[in-house]
């Protein structure tokens, strides 16, 4: 027979950091993920002010993307990524997603927040790379529908500014010869199941 857990403890067995906030962004309630996530204890946060916390140079734009939140004046769709203090005197980088009332019924903002620090840090080190090579670097999802890095190489070799490939990844197609392009569609779709490979195309 299967025990039923209430909501709380289902959310206390996450990994991911959930809290909730109220409008002025003071911690309401935390889950049990923050202690190994930050190394505070839950109670210890509530009723702090969560932007205290907030690596200062990232303090401000934070605090304001979230006011634009609560204000309806930014979608709360997207995520984003900022440094956050831990018990010890660290910082870890946190990607956030903010819930609204609307969307969750609750009486208050839910942010779910992950660590991303050995992420961000290994982008780091590839655009510091990139930065300096004639060769392009990029990064995409597994199904080739996100772009999460390229450097400015690409607009040279493909002729497609980046900002066309954030809003349409695949794009970079269309500068492929027509004759090579099935090469490189079934190279991705190795690349999509993990496998590695080498494709030469014009």
């Amino acid at each position: 027979m299967c025990q039923r857990l209430d909501p709380g403890t289902l959310i206390d067995l996450a990994q991911d950091k959930v809290v909730v906030l109220d409008a002025d962004g003071v911690y309401r309630y935390c889950n049990a993920a923050v202690v190994d996530l930050l190394g505070f204890d839950p109670e210890e946060l509530i009723g702090a002010d969560a932007f205290d916390l907030v690596y200062p140079e990232d303090r401000e734009w934070v605090r304001t993307a979230f006011d634009a939140i609560v204000a309806g004046e930014r979608e709360a769709d997207e995520p984003f990524e900022y440094r956050y203090g831990t018990a010890d005197g660290g910082w870890v980088w946190l990607r956030t997603t903010v819930h609204t009332p609307s969307e969750t019924g609750i009486d208050g903002y839910v942010l779910t927040s992950r660590d991303v620090t050995k992420e961000v840090e290994s982008r780091r080190r590839l655009e510091t790379i990139a930065s300096v090579s004639a060769d392009v670097f990029w990064m995409f999802s597994a199904d080739w529908s996100d772009l999460l890095f390229v450097n400015g190489a690409v607009e040279e070799v493909y002729g497609v500014p980046v900002e066309t490939l954030e809003r349409e990844p695949e794009s970079f197609l269309d500068a492929v010869h027509p004759d090579d392009r099935p090469y490189v569609e079934r190279a991705m779709d190795r690349l999509s199941n993990g496998e590695s490979t080498h494709v030469d195309y014009r």
